[in-house]
């Protein structure tokens, strides 16, 4: 699982006899790239951006490798 932050676009494209929806933005792309990272993940597999991380409190995280992408860690276990 890759998860990205910011602004995108989101709809249905149309043409003659068919129609899709879509997102469209830098975010959807660098979540895309970062589920790709996700490969070399080795606790959660969740892989999120910088902006991610900073935004998101009370979770754990370790640097995934030089690309700058964060792996979520599990959560503890309670006693």
């Amino acid at each position: 699982i890759g998860i990205d932050f910011g602004q995108v676009m989101v709809g249905t494209l149309a043409s003659a006899g068919r129609q899709e929806w879509t997102i469209v933005g830098k975010p959807r792309i660098n979540a895309e790239h970062l589920e790709g990272l996700s490969k070399k993940g080795t606790q959660t597999r969740i892989i999120v951006s910088p902006e991610v991380k900073i935004l998101t409190s009370g979770w754990s995280f370790t640097p995934l490798d030089a690309s700058g992408a964060f792996e979520v860690n599990p959560p503890e276990a309670v006693s």
